[in-house]
This record gives C-alpha cells, sequence and structure tokens, in this order.
C-alpha cells in the first residue's frame, strides 16, 4: 500500500511545557472589522484556563471575539490522527459517545461493523484502542476543543463540541491510503460534521478521493493541511475540491517557511511555536509547543465548528466561501498560492454578512375584501446566496398603491415590518379599503430583497356599506374678522368598511376627509391656508383607522376672513370612491367687523342670518316647445319677502352673499337648457343692484333648446352664495321637437 507522510512537525515539539504559567487576563472589545456593520453582541466572560494568555493565536484568529457571539455547540468533529491521551485532564469528557454501543463487551452492539467503538475506532489494529502513542492527535484535539474555562491548561476553540477519535496513523506518524479511506469513511457514517486531517501526501490515490468525496456528498466539512516540504504544491487530501486546505504562517503574517504552497491554499492560519496538549507522563498532564500546517489546520477546524454553531446547515461550500470571505486578506490575490484569500478570521466568519439576501414569500390568499378589515398574511423568508436562513435581518416591505394597513397600522411609504426570526421568517399581514392590486417588494437597509414578483389583489364587493351617524359637534362660533375658532366633529362608523385617513398619503383615493357641502367642493370663505389640505378639504379624522362600530374625530380651524352671518355645510367624503350619507352638518358663523360704519351695506349683511333670507314668486314665462339648439328669453318676477338686501356683486371677490339664481334638484346641477350667456352651467343670472326687503326684480335670461328631442323638467331656486338656498323652488317644462 502507498504511504502517508504525517505533516505534523516542522520543527518539533518544544519539549514539556511548564503548566505554571500565570494566568492571561483577556478583554473582548468587540470591536468590528473593516466594513462590517454588526451589531455588538454580549460579551462571554474570558475563560479561567491558566495558560490562555499563552495562546495568542487565539487572538491573532479572531477567536474571543467570536466567543463573544458563540461558544460553539455539541457537534461532533472527528480527528483522523495518531489517537488522543485519554487521561489528559484537557481532554477527559470532550470524547464523542456512540450511544448504541456498550463499551468493552467484545460485540458490535449498534451493528456498524465496528466493535467497542464507544469513541471511536482503530484502523491501524482494527480494534478499540484509540490510545495515542506519539502526541500529535492529542495536540490537534487540544486545539480544536480542549476543555475551556475549566481552570486548567489551556482553552479549546469550540466549547461544547465533541472529539470522534479515528486512529489510522501509527506511533511514527506514518499511514496508507487504504486505511485512510476506511477511517473518513467510517467518521462520515456515523455521525461526523467535520474532519480534521492534518497529515498528507506529494500523490493521489483513487480510494482516497473516493473516500473524501463520499464524505462530502453526506455534508461532511473536510479540513486538511497543505503540507511541510515548503514546496509547490500542496498535499493530497487537501488538494481534492472541496476540502478545505490551510497553510501556515508566522507571527509577521508571512508564509512559515516549512509550509507547502501553491494553487488550491484556501486559507492560512498560525502555524508556528502553538501551544497544545501534550502526551501525560505518570498521570500528570503536559503541555507542549509545535510548528507545522497540522496546527494552523486545527485552528480552522476550530474556527468552521463555531460557524456552525450558528449556522447548523452550511454545507462545505458555502462555508468554505463564508471563511474565504471573511478572512483577513494578506496579499492582494484572493487566490494566493501562499495564503489562498488570507489569514482565517473568526470573528468575522461567524458575523458574515451576505452580499445578497433573497427571499421567498409564502401568502394567505391571493385576493381579500377592499373593507379595511380582512387581512391577508404572510410570512418571508429571507436567506442569503446559498439558501441560508438568516436571523436578526431587519426588513422594510415596499407596497405599491393607497391606504395600506400593515399589522393593524396604517403604513405610510416604506414600512418596518420588524426582524427575521431564528430561521430566517418574518410575518405581516395586509389589509386595505382600496379595490387594487398591490405589488409587494422587501428591502434591508439600502439592500434590495431579492423575492419572485408578489402580489395581491384587493377587490370590491357589493355588500360594502359606506355610512355614519352623527354623535356630537363643537358649539356655533362666533368671531372677529380675521380671527379663528376651534371647531370639531365626531361621527360613528355604521357601514362594514374601514375608515383610513392620514396627513401625509401617497394616494388621497380612499382617504375619509371633512368635505364642504351644499354644494360639494365648493371653495369655503373660512379656508384656513395653514392647516386646511385644500379649499375645499377641512380635516382628516382622527384616529388614521377607524372600524365599523368605532368613532371618528374632526377637528379643524375656521379663519373669519369675511364679514358676515354664514350657515357652513360639511360632509365627510371617501375620496374618489364616494360621499357619506347627508347628514346636514353646519355650522352658523358670524364674523363681525367693528370697524364698519352702521350705513354699510356690508354691516346690514353682517346682521342677517341665513333665515333672514326669503322670497316669492309673482310671475314667469310659460312653459314652451322648442326646436333643437333655439335660443328663446325668459323672465321670472322675485320679491324680496325676508330681511335681509339682496346684493349683486356679493362682499368680497369671491362673491359671498351675492343672490344669483341657480339650478336646483339637485342644487348646482348643470343644466340641460344651459345658454352661454349663463354665468356658469348652473347659475343663470344674478340681481343686477341691491334688492331690499319688500322690494321686487324681473329677472332676464336666455335658454338654448337642447339638441336630442325630448321633454326636459328644468328647475331653479334663489341662493345667496356661500350663505344659503332660499325661496320657492320654480321651472319650467322644455318640449323639444
Amino acid at each position: 500500500m502507498r504511504r502517508l507522510i504525517l505533516i505534523c512537525l516542522a520543527i518539533g515539539y518544544f519539549g514539556q511545557w511548564p503548566p505554571a504559567v500565570a494566568t492571561a487576563s483577556l478583554h473582548i472589545a468587540g470591536m468590528l472589522s473593516d466594513a462590517t456593520q454588526l451589531p455588538v453582541a454580549i460579551q462571554q466572560s474570558a475563560p479561567n484556563d491558566p495558560l490562555l494568555g499563552s495562546q495568542g493565536y487565539l487572538s491573532t484568529i479572531g477567536i474571543p471575539q467570536a466567543w463573544s457571539v458563540t461558544t460553539g455547540s455539541n457537534l461532533t468533529i472527528a480527528v483522523i490522527d495518531t489517537g488522543i491521551d485519554l487521561q489528559h485532564e484537557d481532554l477527559v469528557g470532550k470524547l464523542w459517545i456512540n450511544a448504541d454501543e456498550i463499551p468493552s463487551n467484545g460485540l458490535d452492539d449498534d451493528h456498524n461493523g465496528y466493535i467497542d467503538d464507544y469513541n471511536g475506532y482503530n484502523f491501524l489494529n482494527n480494534n478499540a484502542d484509540i490510545s495515542d502513542v506519539h502526541g500529535h492527535g492529542t495536540g490537534i484535539a487540544s486545539i480544536i476543543a480542549a476543555s475551556t474555562n475549566n481552570g486548567k491548561g489551556i482553552a479549546g476553540i469550540t466549547w461544547a463540541a465533541s472529539v470522534m477519535v479515528v486512529k489510522a496513523l501509527n506511533s511514527v506518524g506514518g499511514g496508507d491510503f487504504e486505511t485512510i479511506a476506511r477511517a473518513i469513511r467510517y467518521a462520515a457514517d456515523n455521525g461526523a460534521r467535520v474532519i480534521n486531517m492534518s497529515f498528507g501526501s506529494v500523490d493521489s490515490y483513487p480510494a482516497l478521493a473516493d473516500a473524501v468525496s463520499y464524505a462530502l456528498n453526506r455534508q461532511v466539512i473536510i479540513v486538511a493541511a497543505v503540507g511541510n516540504n515548503h514546496g509547490y504544491g500542496i498535499f493530497y487530501p487537501a488538494a481534492y475540491d472541496g476540502v478545505i486546505a490551510v497553510s501556515a504562517i508566522n507571527a509577521a503574517n508571512q508564509v512559515s517557511s516549512f509550509s507547502n504552497y501553491g494553487p488550491g491554499v484556501d486559507l492560512a492560519a498560525p502555524g508556528e511555536n502553538i501551544l497544545m496538549a501534550g502526551l501525560s507522563a505518570n498521570g500528570v498532564s503536559s503541555y507542549v509547543r509545535g510548528s507545522g500546517s497540522s496546527f494552523a489546520t486545527a485552528e480552522v477546524t476550530g474556527t468552521v465548528a463555531l460557524l456552525l454553531a450558528r449556522y447548523p446547515t452550511l454545507t462545505s461550500v458555502q462555508l468554505n466561501f463564508i471563511l474565504k470571505a471573511t478572512a483577513t486578506p494578506l496579499s492582494q490575490d484572493p487566490n494566493d498560492i501562499y495564503f489562498g484569500a488570507g489569514r482565517v478570521n473568526a470573528w468575522q466568519a461567524i458575523n458574515y454578512q451576505p452580499r445578497t439576501l433573497y427571499g421567498q414569500l409564502a401568502s394567505s390568499r391571493s385576493t381579500a375584501p377592499a373593507d379595511g378589515i380582512t387581512p391577508a398574511y404572510f410570512e418571508l423568508t429571507v436567506t442569503d446566496e446559498f439558501g441560508q436562513p438568516q436571523a436578526g435581518v431587519p426588513v422594510t416591505a415596499r407596497v405599491t398603491g393607497a391606504n395600506n394597513i400593515i399589522n393593524s397600522a396604517l403604513a405610510s411609504g416604506d414600512t418596518n415590518i420588524g426582524a427575521t426570526d431564528s430561521s430566517g421568517k418574518i410575518s405581516f399581514n395586509l389589509a386595505s379599503n382600496v379595490a387594487e392590486t398591490k405589488s409587494l417588494g422587501f428591502v434591508s437597509g439600502a439592500n434590495v430583497i431579492n423575492a419572485p414578483s408578489a402580489s395581491i389583489t384587493f377587490r370590491a364587493d357589493r355588500s360594502f356599506r359606506q355610512s355614519m351617524s352623527w354623535i356630537s359637534q363643537s358649539p356655533y362660533p362666533t368671531l372677529s374678522l380675521g380671527d379663528t375658532a376651534q371647531l370639531w366633529l365626531t361621527v360613528k362608523n355604521t357601514g362594514n368598511v374601514s375608515w383610513v385617513s392620514a396627513k401625509q398619503t401617497v394616494s388621497p383615493k380612499g382617504q375619509l376627509r371633512l368635505g364642504t357641502d351644499r354644494p360639494q367642493d365648493r371653495g369655503s370663505s373660512f379656508y384656513d391656508s395653514a392647516s386646511w389640505p385644500s379649499s375645499s378639504r377641512v380635516a382628516v379624522m382622527t384616529p388614521s383607522i377607524v372600524r365599523p362600530g368605532e368613532t371618528a374625530r374632526f377637528d379643524f380651524t375656521l379663519r373669519g376672513n369675511y364679514a358676515g352671518n354664514f350657515r357652513e355645510y360639511f360632509r365627510p367624503v371617501v375620496e374618489y370612491v364616494t360621499w357619506l350619507s347627508d347628514l346636514g352638518i353646519y355650522w352658523d358663523v358670524k364674523v363681525l367687523n367693528p370697524n364698519l360704519p352702521a350705513s354699510s351695506l356690508l354691516n346690514i349683511f353682517t346682521d342677517t342670518t341665513p333665515q333672514d333670507y326669503s322670497a316669492d314668486i309673482r310671475g314667469k314665462t310659460n312653459n314652451i316647445t322648442l326646436s333643437p339648439g333655439q335660443v328663446v328669453g325668459f323672465w321670472v318676477d322675485l320679491i324680496n319677502t325676508g330681511s335681509a338686501a339682496w346684493m349683486s356683486l356679493g362682499k368680497d371677490l369671491q362673491g359671498t352673499g351675492s343672490v344669483r339664481l341657480g339650478t336646483a334638484t339637485p342644487h348646482d346641477r348643470v343644466s340641460a337648457v344651459y345658454s352661454p350667456t349663463w354665468l356658469s352651467g348652473n347659475r343663470v343670472s344674478s340681481v343686477s343692484a341691491t334688492v331690499s326687503p319688500n322690494a321686487h326684480v324681473e329677472l332676464y335670461f336666455e335658454i338654448k333648446a337642447p339638441l336630442q328631442p325630448g321633454i326636459y323638467q328644468e328647475n331653479f331656486q334663489l341662493v345667496a352664495e356661500y350663505v344659503t338656498w332660499f325661496g320657492p323652488t320654480f321651472g319650467w317644462t322644455v318640449t323639444v321637437k
């Protein structure tokens, strides 16, 4: 059989390490390395192992910082080597236990083909004797997993992992390919998650290659040394694809004089003057120093164990990628033949931030009623480029459209929905009272979470009912010209659709606001530009969401822009959807101007109220038959039966108080007999001069017959603009032939 050369010692053990070394004081700063932005973890207290201060390589590769996040998990690491010192104080209790095997009974209790393999197996002699007579395997196992924080000796990198001892190298560090291949398969078949192989050969061998592939295909992580011949070309099994190949460096971050190099080196780690457990003598545990790529390999294996403790489902390819992506560069070339990607960095590795985030979105439904009540439920799973779940990722939802209610709160633009849990998942719900299809997207900070396109359609339903009842309102105000008054209105949602309202919104569609009424959308003379959304929209409601059965309140300011007595009508409106029921909500408002002379017409107007307006009809043109498009003159004779004078121009630029003849049934409709000589489509004419009480006036105007033949009933009424409609409703029947 082909022989393997053990690559354990480039310089050799330095002999017995004095155990009487003062305990070092360790301070974990938790400082982040370049370009990473990670939360500072709760610090782990420094372990009390007395030789910790002499393990400088731990700080070099960021192990103490990594312990502030994780100290490892109970995974199994197979050390294929020369065996282990079973009596060593720092290794007692650290061995893997085959729970299906009864030790030392001479039977293969678990029927795996190996008798008494309770802590591992001896493939040299085909028995259960895994004791170490060389020392190399003991040192490797201690670097990886010596008992930590036990007040003895050194600190292992992973505190909780167990060591599966697979003895395949003899007392001088030699072995053969077939034995090693059997050992690899045994480790893979019996639960090893990681295999450390600190040995190698310049040649490959089919049985060894097949065994490595066998383990990698079972998602076992393999870490191996590049060799100690200081020659070009790395040893096997480190040279096989998928194996993490480790070279040795010195304290100056230079490649060690003994370390092999060449294409295929993945990572570097300290490999000179490394403190580790030695063989016990006369029952006394010892500690020794040694140099070689073997020990650098053990450091990377320990780092792998910490990384798997945080992300247990990583594959060998994924883990190798992360180790390289987070390594401390020692060269400008990420594939340097001496250092590979650089010096392993445990702290950065376990805090690896993926360059790209991916998401999978599951939803409870593809459509939902647009009632603002019934939500759709979503679950987003965030992974990295390997499909590895990403815990603690802050997620912001981007939902198109209007009135998005996320997790029962009204969203305004991008909405923070929280952070992913330990399995990379985050749940939320979405409702809306706007009938439309909404697209969903997600970001984390400045990074887009790449997820397949997702949408949900909120649909209108004939059963939807928008209605309200009046609860209470503030008293009628009296104020001086230029002053303001604070008013309020409360109404109850008696429908079956939620109301939504917000000052800042992407779209006003579906938003409930208090609008001007009688006529709707008129510009109010009490417009307050500092607080009203517009001249016809008085206020938004509070709270931002009012569900059926709940109460909404509108708080707003009236500004006394013009003197006079007014009746101001308002009504809530669901923008671009519907006006709520007309409950005749109004305030009688008196605006005083003490500086006006008593004889002023405006003063007369100021002293009047809407009730002071009244009129009667004395005569009018008869009903008429016309041809399509024919224009004829009409007249009506009216008398002022009230106490308020009728003014022609009103008291301001808006014509407040101006008495005009307007369309009725309903008010402000555009008339079918509209003529271009009218003031507008719903205003026929204005009184030509002031009409005092008991005086009469004849209004003359034209009508134009519609082009479509038919019988048209056209009704009209007098209106004091922005004050009140008054007098009888009258009209004409116009027949078009």
